[in-house]
């Protein structure tokens, strides 16, 4: 009996490290949820046709801990057409999520602000009659959620869900990056990116527990990230609400509840930056790490960057 061949996904794993894809869900206009498995995990991501993915898993030891990075790339024309394209799409950050498994309150809750400038979360303005218990998502409703209108117009979303080392990690995070001037091919951006998860594990007496979630953007050469934020370590004695902002060009501003111990620079160039979250997690709390950029892209730079999902843990 010969094996079964994995289906072929518009998003290509370019560093599978284990990961094959199992299925794909067009969800909006030039939109897909791809699904890949390892034998312990579940990553799912959204993007265009074309994208490519890629991951890196190192298993623990006594010695060190365990890694895992997710890395998710776009590369788009400078062409006004294509420039709000994610808007015609009808997509929305939280439905992204939404399609890639998140219950919608929850979404909503926290990652609504991923769809304003300003920080503001348009989904806390007005109670929604819906069951916070109500976790279905039959493809019917997927599809409704991912094309509900939104109350901005993104340039581009990149959504990340991971469920890894037999769901004892669990979390997602999210790129919304704003085209704020366009004169031409001279393009600027403001950016902002939020991540968040935790483990699951309460086993005894050494349970899998995080060290490290981190999250960047990283832009192809001939662009310029010229304004960030963390750009210094932000020590954390109890969790608490952190806000990252930059204000050039209207400006853009984020905010998350971050837990002990710190938030902090995690990468930092010419072409990137990117926020972590480091300490010991206690218990099963949610991490948080998140942080804004301006970027200028001009003439004869491509519009051309990624994302990647950083995680360590111990035990793992």
């Amino acid at each position: 009996m010969s094996p079964t061949r994995a289906p072929r996904t518009s998003i290509t794993l370019i560093n599978a490290d284990g990961f094959e894809p199992v299925s794909e869900m067009l969800i909006a206009a030039n939109t897909v949820v791809d699904t890949f498995r390892s034998p312990d995990s579940t990553l799912r991501l959204i993007g265009r046709p074309g994208s490519t993915a890629a991951v890196s898993l190192t298993r623990g030891s006594q010695q060190s801990p365990g890694t895992f990075k997710v890395t998710l790339s776009a590369e788009r024309p400078k062409t006004e057409a294509d420039s709000h394209a994610y808007a015609d799409s009808g997509r929305t950050v939280v439905g992204d999520l939404v399609a890639l498994g998140m219950p919608r309150l929850e979404a909503e809750r926290q990652f609504g602000d991923m769809e304003t400038l300003d920080g503001r979360n348009p989904y806390l303005a007005g109670a929604r009659d819906r069951s916070p218990t109500d976790t279905s998502r039959p493809e019917s409703r997927v599809r409704l959620d991912a094309l509900a209108a939104s109350s901005t117009t993104p340039y581009d979303v990149m959504c990340a869900d991971v469920n890894a080392h037999g769901g004892k990690i669990v979390g997602r995070g999210c790129s919304t990056l704003f085209l704020v001037t366009q004169n031409g091919s001279d393009w600027w951006f403001n950016n902002k990116y939020k991540l968040s998860v935790h483990s699951t594990d309460t086993s005894f007496p050494f349970p899998l527990r995080l060290i490290l979630a981190a999250w960047d953007i990283r832009w192809a050469s001939g662009n310029v990230v010229y304004d960030w934020d963390p750009d210094s370590e932000v020590p954390v004695g109890s969790c608490t609400t952190v806000t990252a902002s930059i204000s050039d060009r209207g400006g853009i501003s984020i905010s998350g509840t971050v837990c002990p111990n710190n938030l902090g620079v995690w990468t930092l160039d010419s072409r990137r930056s990117g926020a972590q979250w480091t300490g010991t997690e206690k218990g099963t709390q949610w991490e948080v790490a998140l942080g804004v950029q301006a970027v200028h892209s001009p003439p004869g730079a491509p519009a051309s960057y990624a994302s990647t999902l950083g995680l360590a843990c111990l035990n793992c």
